[in-house]
């Protein structure tokens, strides 16, 4: 995510959801910019998604996905 990415989204309070099992389900290597969002003042709130890319809806288990990370 760009820097101007990240001002368009704070200009129209944009809220997000991140979903760590799922973005790991995908395979994606890029690390995921929550810290970057966060310390931008993002307000990002913390989700599943659903079983079609998670193996479990079980938001203690993404909890415990975010503290590894």
């Amino acid at each position: 995510m760009t820097e101007d990415e990240i001002k368009l989204l704070k200009e129209h309070q944009v809220k997000g959801v991140y979903c760590p099992k799922s973005n790991a389900w995908f395979g994606r290597h890029n690390p995921h910019p929550l810290p970057h969002l966060l310390n931008n003042d993002i307000i990002m709130a913390l989700g599943t998604d659903s079983l079609a890319s998670n193996d479990t809806l079980s938001i203690l288990q993404e909890m415990r996905r975010v503290k590894t990370l």
